[in-house]
């Protein structure tokens, strides 16, 4: 759990105040707000006392339970800040810690104030009596026993109870030369984690004496429970790749245990362990808000707003309520409570076709939960239901949203809020919609800080620009290390490995997303000077740092570059690649150097997408063609708008091995999500340990943003859809970096950089002439669709690839010829083109693939354009394909399958609307069939909207037309 704020006692007088910038004092109650730090990837507290905290507002601190370290304060202070962010709720009662701990102790008013301040120790610790202890000592009045004590006596009680013990470790510490060892085999002793400072350690030793050593995680095994915010938490790691999540309302404890060793410790000396009964209580834990401007009598504490937020926009909570109920009510109510029905007051409009069912039986579910379906998004609809498909290609109902600021959620949201009867937060289902709506859907408390996360996301923003490095040897120097260094140094090479390693970690639970490099240099000319070279940071920001350390001797710094690499990755350096992943540890990530550096590589590639056209002798459309679909800049558009760190998997230097990688983990990840037997906690563990295996294989830069959670079978089908554009973005650019002079690229069309890219391809690709035969057949089949895209053909291409035609024919005696869509992005194009329509691999999830892993044709284009990604302002393409169906075998519901159903060819999954069979055409000798109608209603019960005709072998295809179509 991340707190936006953490209260504690300084632990030296080192630290300063933010506001009024004077010293902190050692042991003074302080505040820090935790932000982003610049130099590592991780939080920081900035520190401030707790008047001058809220010395300008609350700076968004409005309630207690959003403070770490809350439960370890003392009690008078704990009031103390209570009172300080909700000064209502504090003038209403009496401070708790007084009036608890006065019942507690019996409330005698005779009782002589001066000793109801001593004698404690005794009853908490069983110590021996201070000689100087008075002989008679005050008579105190008789305390309560624990079992007559109410949970807020306990709790001051025990409160007290905690600080004499720590007070008293802390005076018996002081006095001690190594009190560091001894507070570290107590806790070895015990079985308990002894790392961090004294402060921590004395924290740690009065809890167990007080309550007992708690159990060791039933789940896991590997530590032992702690407690957060009222309940009993694991910590550890599950498994090499995530903690546990394990979480109890209770847990057994054991005694703590003192030896003899550490009783020579006048505090310990006769100290017995007695247990006391715990009392937990869970609280509602906030994120950091910024409270809206309404009046109010104290308006000092209600404006939160920093000296640097001054330019933050209105307070949304105070904005004119519209009559609808607003998808950032529904979602703000459901945090906790539940509405009679989850979409009670709600109006959806779906958007587009491509949804598990029929719009029809979604509909009928959003009526039976509460909600209303309406056909148009008007100013009275609260969300939309999409795919990403149709948001990517900004439909009118998908415009209309975008426009209103209605947020558009996947379908998912059904699904789980029927499961759940109650309104889930709609954030979890974002697949689209302005920022306005995604703002307005975070909870009111955390929207202004959620504007503040955007500065913050804005200032540690890195481009993408190419870094020159240059080589030498088989390494190059991170030119981080500076000018000189990187003019006078090398990257050690012993001739067996090259000491050069770069690892990442990648962490859901804390929200990291680290790299850490490590290089050891030599001078290039003199051979005992070496520097030890690490740099480490957040992916895809400007957060992080690097240092540089000097070594004249080649032993010392081959040894500190081997601890270092062992401390981060848990492997020694000598395991020389055979790396394994450590709980909580970095990972070691490939590293090549058989390619130019990246700046000239850069070079090349945007001259290979140049569009150069001068000494072409292609049709002016060709070239047009070839300027769209080798075009650089949309492959980097399309892999940021998948938050691809371009930094470690740069254009030209993906990895087929990283991507099998990659699909083999969404593979599993599959698994998990479909297994039915597993319960959330072992759902939710094994989830988050293989997203970290996820985006360790497949660099992503989410900035300052928390890495996703892929957690439902629409998020793994959008990073399938990722994979497979990636794989298509690599054959790409693998072809464009290839030299113009070699045997496989030789031009035959000319020399410019056009035609050379065009005879990459293997392909031909005919222009069609408008008004031709074949033109009026692909336009009027174009234009034949039921969803009323404005479309118009911008030009079309008759289609040879090399060899297609060739093995189209052992396939073609299966008969049933039929002319039908596909769309694809057009940065797949070059990979299709040159490669052929492919289907997924093994290794890849199954999800996302209804009726099995083949290729997929639709009879009406409106089904294909949904696939089609172009770039801003950009056309679309598609392609008509004859396809040999064969015997074809009809289903009406998703049946997966990796081969067609015996006695068949291919799968029909039928749709309610289809082509009028009686305007089907044939062509070429009445060889191939062609369903030119007009959208008609079958009036079929079924999952599809539209037929989807699926083939198991790419043999059975062959590409005719290639359309280039601007959807308007």
């Amino acid at each position: 759990m991340s707190y936006d704020f953490i209260a504690e006692y300084a632990k030296s007088n080192r630290s300063s105040c933010k506001q009024c910038q004077s010293t902190i004092d050692k042991d003074e109650l302080r505040i820090g707000e935790m932000v982003q730090s610049p130099f590592h990837d991780g939080r920081i507290p900035v520190w401030r006392h707790v008047k001058c905290h809220f010395a300008k507002g609350n700076r968004g601190l409005t309630a207690f339970a959003m403070i770490e370290g809350r439960d370890n304060l003392r009690l008078a202070d704990a009031d103390k800040l209570k009172a300080l962010i909700d000064p209502s709720a504090a003038a209403a009662a009496p401070a708790p810690a007084a009036a608890a701990a006065a019942s507690a102790a019996g409330n005698d008013e005779d009782e002589d104030a001066g000793a109801s301040k001593k004698g404690k120790k005794a009853a908490a610790t069983r110590g021996k009596r201070k000689a100087e202890e008075p002989a008679e000592a005050p008579k105190k009045a008789a305390r309560k026993e624990e079992s007559a004590m109410n949970d807020d006596e306990l709790i001051a009680y025990h409160n007290e109870l905690m600080w004499e013990l720590r007070d008293g470790l802390k005076k018996a510490m002081s006095e001690l030369k190594t009190p560091t060892v001894v507070l570290r085999g107590m806790l070895d002793d015990n079985e308990i984690s002894s790392k961090g400072g004294d402060v921590d350690l004395i924290q740690r030793i009065a809890t167990c004496m007080l309550w007992g050593v708690p159990e060791k995680c039933p789940e896991c095994s590997q530590g032992r429970l702690t407690v957060e915010n009222g309940s009993f938490k694991c910590k550890s790691f599950a498994n090499e790749w995530a903690r546990c999540t394990f979480e109890a309302d209770s847990a057994t404890h054991a005694p703590f245990v003192v030896k003899e060793w550490a009783r020579d410790v006048d505090f310990l000396a006769n100290w017995q362990f007695v247990p006391h009964r715990r009392v937990l209580r869970k609280e509602v834990t906030l994120k950091a808000s910024m409270p809206s401007q309404a009046s109010s009598s104290s308006s000092s504490q209600s404006n939160a707003a920093a000296e640097d937020d001054n330019d933050l926009p209105f307070a949304l909570g105070g904005a004119e309520k519209p009559e609808k109920k607003s998808a950032a009510a529904s979602a703000s109510s459901s945090s906790g409570a539940t509405t009679s029905t989850p979409f009670d007051s709600m109006t959806i409009v779906f958007a587009g076709s491509n949804f598990s069912t029929t719009q029809k039986a979604l509909g009928a579910i959003v009526k039976e939960l509460g909600g209303a379906v309406a056909t148009n998004v008007t100013d009275k609809t609260t969300i939309v239901i999409s795919t990403p498909e149709e948001v990517a290609n900004e439909g009118k109902k998908i415009s209309d949203a975008l426009e209103r600021h209605i947020p558009i959620l996947s379908e998912d949201v059904i699904s789980k809020c029927k499961a759940a009867q109650k309104t889930l937060g709609f954030l979890e289902f974002w697949i689209g919609g302005s920022s306005e709506a995604k703002l307005a859907l975070q909870p009111a408390e955390a929207a202004n800080k959620a504007l503040r996360n955007e500065k913050e996301k804005e200032r540690y923003k890195t481009d993408n620009t190419t870094v020159k490095l240059v080589k030498k040897g088989r390494g190059a120097v991170d030119p981080a290390a500076g000018e000189s260094v990187v003019r006078d140094y090398h990257v050690f090479d012993d001739t067996t490995v090259l000491w050069d390693a770069m690892m990442t970690l990648a962490d859901l639970t804390s929200g990291n997303n680290s790299y850490y490099a490590l290089q050891l240099l030599q001078h290039d000319s003199r051979a005992s000077s070496f520097i030890l070279f690490r740099k480490w940071g957040r992916v895809g920001t400007t957060i992080g740092a690097n240092k540089s350390e000097n070594f004249s001797d080649k032993s010392s710094a081959q040894s500190e570059f081997r601890r270092l690499f062992e401390e981060k990755t848990g492997n020694k350096w000598s395991q020389n690649g055979a790396w394994e992943k450590k709980p909580g540890k970095f990972y070691p990530v490939e590293i090549t150097y058989d390619f130019e550096d990246d700046e000239e590589q850069a070079k090349r590639l945007k001259a290979a997408s140049s569009g150069d056209a001068r000494g072409s002798k292609l049709p002016k459309e060709t070239q047009d063609l070839m300027k769209l679909i080798f075009n650089i800049e949309a492959m980097t558009e399309s892999l940021v708008s998948m938050e691809l760190d371009l930094k470690k998997m740069p254009l030209g230097k993906l990895s087929k091995r990283h991507i099998e990688a990659g699909y083999k983990v969404l593979k599993e990840i599959e698994a998990v999500l479909q297994n039915a037997a597993l319960d959330d906690r072992k759902r939710n563990n094994d989830l988050l340990a293989l997203n970290n295996k996820f985006y360790t294989h497949i660099p992503h830069d989410f900035g300052t943003e928390e890495p996703k959670l892929i957690n439902s079978l629409s998020a793994l089908k959008a990073k399938v859809e990722m994979m497979e554009a990636l794989i298509d973005i690599e054959i790409a650019t693998s072809l464009m970096l290839q030299q113009a002079g070699s045997t496989a690229a030789a031009p035959s069309t000319g020399t410019s950089v056009i035609d050379q890219n065009y005879a990459k391809l293997k392909t031909e690709l005919d222009p069609l002439a408008r008004g031709s035969d074949e033109w009026n057949l692909c336009e009027t089949y174009l234009l034949n669709q039921k969803n009323n895209w404005k479309v118009e053909l911008q030009s079309a291409f008759r289609v040879d690839r090399e060899g297609e035609s060739t093995r189209f024919q052992t396939k073609k005696h299966l008969g049933n010829q039929h002319l039908l869509w596909h769309g694809s992005g057009t940065t797949n194009y070059v990979g299709i083109l040159s490669q052929g329509l492919r289907i997924a691999p093994p290794e890849a999830p199954v999800s996302g693939y209804r009726f099995g892993k083949g290729v997929y044709f639709a009879d009406m284009c409106d089904k294909s354009i949904g696939y089609c990604r172009g770039g801003a302002n950009q056309p679309i393409l598609m392609m008509l394909c004859e396809v040999s169906l064969g015997t074809q075998k009809e289903l009406f519901r998703d049946q997966y399958m990796e081969k067609p159903l015996p006695g068949s060819d291919s799968t029909k999954a039928m749709g309610r609307w289809i082509p009028d069979p009686k305007s089907t055409i044939k062509i070429e000798n009445d060889s191939i069939t062609v369903p030119m109608g007009k959208p008609f209603d079958s009036k079929v019960s079924s999952s599809c909207t539209h037929d989807e005709l699926i083939v198991y072998d790419i043999a059975q295809v062959r590409i005719r037309y290639l359309l280039r179509i601007n959807l308007k």
